[in-house]
C-alpha cells in the first residue's frame, strides 16, 4: 500500500518530467502532402490515383482509385479497380487490387489488398498487407520484402511459403502520368 508520502514522491517525480519534456511547435505532427507534375500541383482529394505494385522480378499489377486524404499526417489512397495485371515474361500470373494506400508522414508506407501470385498450374501464394519505408521528401517509390503464404488447394509439393521482394509506385493525373512526390507541411 503507497504511503501519502510515498504519493507526493511519485507526483514530484511526474512533475519533474514533464517539466523538462519541451513544447516546441517542431514535436508538432507533420502533414504530408503530396503533389504532382514535379512538385507544382497538390494532388486534390477525389483525383485520380494509380498505385503500381510490382512483384517479384517480372510481375506488376495497377490499382486505379482516388486520392482520399492530403496534407494530413497520413495521406490515403484507394484503389477501386485493377487495369493491369501481367507478367509479361513469364508464364506465371498475377492477380488482385490494392484497395488502399497510407502514406505517414512518419515515412512509412502501408497497402491493404490481396495480392495472388501462380508461379506454377499447381502453386498459388497470396501476398496481404505489405509495407515499407517511404522517402520524405521524395518520390513515392518505396518497396522491401513481402511473404506470401500458400494458397489452400494447392499442391502439397509446394513450398509453404513464398518470399518475393516488392516494389510500389504511386501516380495522379488525368491519365496517371504524373509519379507524386511527397514533402513534409
Amino acid at each position: 500500500m503507497m504511503t501519502t508520502r510515498g504519493i507526493k514522491v511519485a507526483l514530484g517525480t511526474v512533475a519533474a518530467i514533464l517539466a523538462v519534456v519541451p513544447t516546441s511547435p517542431a514535436l508538432a505532427v507533420k502533414n504530408l502532402v503530396l503533389t504532382e507534375e514535379e512538385g507544382t500541383k497538390t494532388a486534390a482529394p477525389g483525383s485520380r490515383a494509380e498505385v503500381v505494385f510490382t512483384l517479384g522480378e517480372q510481375c506488376y499489377l495497377i490499382s486505379v482509385g482516388t486520392v482520399v486524404t492530403n496534407g494530413a499526417p497520413k495521406d490515403v489512397l484507394t484503389g477501386t479497380t485493377t487495369t493491369q495485371a501481367q507478367c509479361p515474361f513469364s508464364s506465371t500470373k498475377i492477380s488482385g487490387l490494392i484497395t488502399e494506400t497510407v502514406l505517414s508522414s512518419k515515412g512509412t508506407g502501408n497497402l491493404t489488398g490481396s495480392i495472388t501470385l501462380t508461379p506454377s498450374e499447381s502453386c498459388s501464394y497470396v501476398f496481404k498487407n505489405p509495407k515499407s519505408d517511404i522517402e520524405i521528401p521524395g518520390w513515392i517509390l518505396f518497396g522491401g520484402t513481402t511473404t506470401g503464404k500458400l494458397v489452400k488447394g494447392s499442391s502439397k509439393s509446394c513450398a509453404p511459403e513464398d518470399v518475393e521482394r516488392f516494389v510500389v509506385s504511386a501516380f495522379g493525373g488525368p491519365f496517371g502520368e504524373a509519379l507524386f512526390e511527397d514533402t513534409l507541411a
